[in-house]
């Protein structure tokens, strides 16, 4: 039997412009949400929004008290980008959000943002600029906590999805 002499790599992860779904595995999705039992529900759509079009994809992992959607939005160039992602602009990006923090160290641009949904269930989010393309990658439920920890491993995973922009 051959062993490979050092550590074996799976191939990278890369999300197309077809799978917003490919910026968050299932399994990272699982370590997140504490659970390997989960429903993934992918969507797209496409919309005219501000001064330029823009697409906007969609994907949602959910376990049994906590879910996270994954929110993309590429846009016709940078610019664009940038006019639409704004410390103003992220509470139209996420409704119901009411405390909007800058986020350094993530992206171009980043904010931590916290607020309660249409469920009136607590959320928490990463909203990210990154060249032309927007992401927000949240967690709300009855099991979302706002904890440090919590925190720390959606930073970590909104990093990562960032990579595979």
């Amino acid at each position: 039997m051959f062993l490979p002499a050092g550590p074996v790599r799976a191939p990278a992860l890369r999300a197309s412009s077809q799978d917003p779904c490919g910026l968050v595995s299932r399994a990272e999705a699982a370590v997140l949400l504490g659970s390997d039992e989960l429903l993934m529900v992918p969507d797209s759509a496409t919309y005219e929004r501000g001064r330029g079009d823009h697409k906007f994809m969609n994907c949602a992992y959910g376990a049994e008290k906590l879910g996270l959607e994954v929110k993309w939005r590429a846009y016709s160039s940078a610019t664009v980008a940038q006019d639409n992602m704004t410390e103003k602009s992220v509470p139209y990006l996420l409704p119901g959000a009411d405390a909007v923090a800058a986020a350094p160290g993530i992206g171009e641009r980043a904010y931590w943002v916290t607020g309660k949904g249409f469920d009136g269930n607590a959320f928490a989010a990463y909203c990210v600029l990154s060249g032309r393309h927007l992401i927000t990658l949240s967690l709300a439920g009855e099991g979302f906590t706002n904890s440090s920890a919590q925190r720390a491993a959606l930073r970590k995973v909104t990093e990562t999805a960032l990579r595979r922009l």
